[in-house]
């Protein structure tokens, strides 16, 4: 999307709330800024309202009872088994959120891939796997050497979860480090 969470109008009531004060005067938000805390989720809420019976499974005509597309905040991804259901999606999706008032950054887009990376993993002929970025990620953190980093590092294990067979049972020697009175080694 063409600057995210800045597409969404603030209420008139509540535009006060987002003023500060710069040495060349007193400023309000007319739309959302980045770093409300609600931003994220009302933008999900939006764009899910503009997509609306695309998202929703049994709306699709692609033979299979799913849904035409997902998203997550500003990221929406479909797949279709070949290129003229794939246009037709695209077109659905692209008049959903025009009609919604969303417009898109078309540098951002990917159309027609065979694989993408869509949040942290590659998907691929109907296939997830870990982007090597994440793997690269867990490989290279620094070795654990308090109880406060053990329970910090336990935290990006978690993300890899659905790949790790066994996640919990990998996970258990990690978890007795942040037990009291466990001896180090």
């Amino acid at each position: 999307m063409t600057s995210g969470f800045h597409q969404i109008s603030i209420s008139p009531n509540s535009v006060e709330k987002t003023a500060f004060v710069t040495p060349d005067g007193l400023y309000e938000y007319l739309n959302m800024p980045f770093g409300l805390c609600n931003a994220p989720s009302v933008y999900q809420r939006c764009i899910n309202r503009a997509l609306g019976p695309l998202l929703n499974p049994g709306s699709s005509d692609n033979g299979h009872n799913d849904s035409i597309a997902q998203v997550y905040i500003d990221d929406v991804i479909s797949k279709c088994r070949n290129y003229s259901c794939g246009l037709s999606f695209l077109e659905r999706i692209l008049i959903a959120l025009r009609d919604s008032g969303f417009s898109i950054n078309i540098e951002k887009c990917l159309f027609f891939k065979r694989s993408i990376e869509y949040l942290g993993n590659i998907i691929e002929n109907g296939e997830v796997r870990l982007s090597p970025k994440k793997i690269d990620a867990l490989i290279k953190a620094p070795v654990p050497t308090t109880v406060k980093q053990v329970r910090q590092f336990n935290g990006l294990p978690g993300y890899f979860r659905r790949f790790i067979p066994d996640f919990a049972r990998v996970m258990v020697p990690l978890y007795n480090l942040t037990k009291q009175g466990v001896k180090w080694e």
